[in-house]
């Protein structure tokens, strides 16, 4: 009984379809190989609970699990079998907010000019600019708040919960 974390579906050189899959339990982590025929043959492997079975074998000097069967499992069947909880994967959202300096304002609008009458705009930019003066400048000052020398950091966020569909 594994929690399996990840599923990749891979071909060997001469085309044979399989799966590498990591999965977790009580006693650590494994490396699991799932072939083609077994996967014809079962239900989408996907991350989530799983019982399976088949053999270690060790393939360039490490262990894997070449899967024969797999079944999903609920997890109180889990939780029965491996008396423990399953070690859910964490997912981390790093959020970083930031702000314009208010001085840069007045900055864009001369810059813009320069760039403008030196050429030195993209094309893209210079349609823009062309188009609608203000709304470039507009655009240019909120684009501001990525740049180190015209905006600052707000507020940095850190969210830690579950992957998504574990």
């Amino acid at each position: 009984m594994v929690l399996v974390t990840s599923v990749r579906e891979r071909r060997t050189q001469q085309g044979r379809l399989f799966c590498d899959a990591s999965a977790r339990n009580a006693s650590g982590t494994l490396a699991l190989k799932i072939w083609g025929e077994t996967l014809e043959s079962q239900k989408e492997l996907k991350p989530g609970l799983w019982g399976i079975t088949g053999k270690l074998e060790m393939f360039q000097d490490r262990a894997q699990f070449v899967v024969a069967e797999y079944r999903p499992i609920t997890i109180d069947q889990y939780r029965e079998h491996q008396q423990a909880e399953p070690q859910l994967p964490r997912a981390y959202t790093l959020d970083i907010e930031t702000i314009t300096l208010p001085d840069f304002r007045e900055r864009v609008g001369p810059q813009l000019e320069r760039l403008a009458r030196l050429g030195n705009m993209r094309v893209e930019q210079q349609q823009r600019y062309l188009e609608d003066i203000a709304a470039e400048e507009e655009r240019c000052y909120a684009l501001g708040a990525l740049s180190a020398a015209t905006g600052r950091v707000l507020s940095i966020a850190v969210h830690v919960g579950p992957i998504p569909g574990l």
